[in-house]
C-alpha cells in the first residue's frame, strides 16, 4: 500500500485539521450535503455540491484505498497519472486517478516500521517508499519492488533527487547524500541541530537546508561542499522554499527571511508577533504566510506587506483561474490574489487535509481517516 510526503500544514487553531500538509456533474439533481452514495464508499464526508460548483470544482470520485483496522490514511501524494496512498500501518495502495478504484494495495513493512514520505521518481514508472532507515523503489502499475536499499543513517525528511543521489535531512543533525546506483553514503554534512524540514533543491547542483539550530545552509549535491552559510535564532516547523535564487524560510523565532542562496546574505526580514507554523507559498512574485494577524502577502524581493486579510489564515495549497485557494483545517477558500478579499468557501467537514496535483488549477484531493475524494476544475 502507499504513502505520501507531509500532507499537513500545522498552525494554532489550525493544527490538528492541517497536519496529515466535490461538485456534481454540471445537470445533476443532488442536493447539497450529500455525501458518496455508492457501496462501501460512506466515509462521514459530506459533501456541498453547490458550494464546490462555487468555487470552479465538480466531485470526481471517492476512492477507499485498503486501510488496516486501527489505522487511518497517513500519506497521499497525487500525480497528474496516480494517486498513491499510505496508511499508518505501512499499507500502500495506488488508486485509479479517474476513478478511484484500487489498482493495488500491499504491506511494504512490518506496523512497527516509519515512513517519512513518498517521493515519485522522474519518468512516472517508480516511486520512492522512504522509510527512517531505507529506501524501496515501487512499480506504480504492479507495487512490484524494484530495489531496497538501506541508508545507514535515520533519515527525517524526505529527499531531494539529484541525479543518482537522494538527499535528507536526519535526526543527527547532518545532511545524507546516499547514492542509488552504488547503494551507499556519497557523503554527509554536519549542521547545528536535527533537520526536520524537508531540503529543497535550488537549482541545478544545489540544495539549501534549515537545521532545528538556526543553521541556514546551501551545497553542492555533487560533492556537499559547503556554498554559503546564514544564521537565524530558531528552527524552523515549515519547508524552505527557493525561486531559484533566494531561499525563503518562515522561522520559529517569529521571522520571514530571504537569503541569496549562493552567498548566504541576509537580503530581507520581515519580524512577526509568533512562531510560524504553516507552510509558506511562493507564487508570481509574492510569499504568501499565514500569520497571527492574518493571511499575508509578501513582495518576494523587498519583504514588504502586499496586502493582508486579518480574518483569514491557512495554506495557499494552489489557484483556480487566477484566484487563491487557502486551506485552513475547516474550509477550503477562494481568495483574490489582488487584494486578499474573500471570495466564497467550502466547508469540509470530516476532512483531515487536504492534497492537489499542481499549483495552479489542480485537481483537489479531500482526505479522511480511510477515503480520499477526488474535485476536478468544472
Amino acid at each position: 500500500m502507499t504513502i505520501a510526503p507531509r500532507i499537513f500544514v500545522t498552525a494554532s487553531a489550525l493544527t490538528a485539521a492541517l497536519l496529515l500538509a466535490g461538485c456534481a456533474g454540471p445537470g445533476s439533481s443532488r442536493s447539497a450535503a450529500q455525501t458518496d452514495p455508492r457501496p462501501g464508499r460512506q466515509s462521514g464526508l459530506t459533501i456541498d455540491h453547490n458550494a464546490w460548483s462555487r468555487l470552479g470544482y465538480q466531485w470526481d470520485w471517492t476512492g477507499a484505498p485498503y486501510v488496516a483496522e486501527g489505522a487511518n490514511i497517513a500519506i497521499v501524494t497525487p500525480t497528474e497519472s496516480d494517486v498513491i496512498v499510505a496508511d499508518s500501518a505501512n499499507f500502500f495502495t495506488v488508486l485509479e486517478p479517474n476513478s478511484g478504484d484500487i489498482r493495488w494495495a500491499a504491506q511494504l513493512e512490518r506496523r512497527i516500521a516509519r515512513y517519512v514520505g513518498v517521493v515519485p521518481i522522474p519518468g512516472g514508472e517508480t516511486f520512492w517508499a522512504v522509510g527512517t532507515g531505507k529506501v524501496q523503489e515501487i512499480e506504480l502499475r504492479s507495487g512490484n519492488t524494484v530495489r531496497e536499499q538501506a541508508l545507514g543513517m535515520e533519515v527525517t525528511t524526505e529527499p531531494v533527487i539529484a541525479g543518482d543521489k537522494l538527499i535528507f535531512g536526519t535526526g543527527s543533525g547532518g545532511l545524507l547524500a546516499h547514492n542509488v546506483t552504488t547503494a551507499f553514503k556519497s557523503w554527509a554534512y554536519q549542521l547545528d541541530g536535527a533537520i526536520d524540514a524537508n531540503p529543497v533543491e535550488v537549482a541545478p547542483g544545489l540544495v539549501a537546508t534549515v537545521s532545528r539550530g538556526g543553521d541556514v545552509a546551501t551545497h553542492a549535491t555533487e560533492t556537499g561542499s559547503m556554498i554559503a552559510r546564514a544564521k537565524i535564532a530558531g528552527g524552523v516547523e515549515a519547508n524552505p522554499i527557493s525561486d531559484g535564487d533566494l531561499v525563503y524560510v518562515a522561522s520559529l523565532d517569529q521571522s520571514v527571511y530571504a537569503f541569496e542562496a549562493e552567498s548566504g546574505r541576509r537580503v530581507w526580514r520581515h519580524r512577526t508577533p509568533a512562531p510560524i507554523v504553516v507552510q509558506p507559498t511562493l507564487w508570481d512574485g509574492l510569499l504568501y504566510v499565514s500569520l497571527e494577524q492574518g493571511l499575508t502577502a509578501l513582495d518576494a524581493f523587498t519583504g514588504d506587506v502586499v496586502w493582508q486579510n486579518t480574518d483569514i489564515q491557512g495554506w495557499v495549497c494552489g489557484t483556480r483561474d487566477g484566484e487563491l485557494l487557502v486551506w485552513n483545517g475547516l474550509h477550503l477558500m477562494l481568495i483574490d490574489a489582488d487584494r486578499g478579499d474573500l471570495i466564497d468557501s467550502v466547508d469540509v467537514p470530516g476532512a483531515i487535509g487536504i492534497k492537489v496535483d499542481r499549483f495552479e488549477d489542480p485537481d483537489v484531493y479531500v482526505v479522511t481517516t480511510t477515503r480520499v475524494a477526488r474535485f476536478r476544475p468544472r
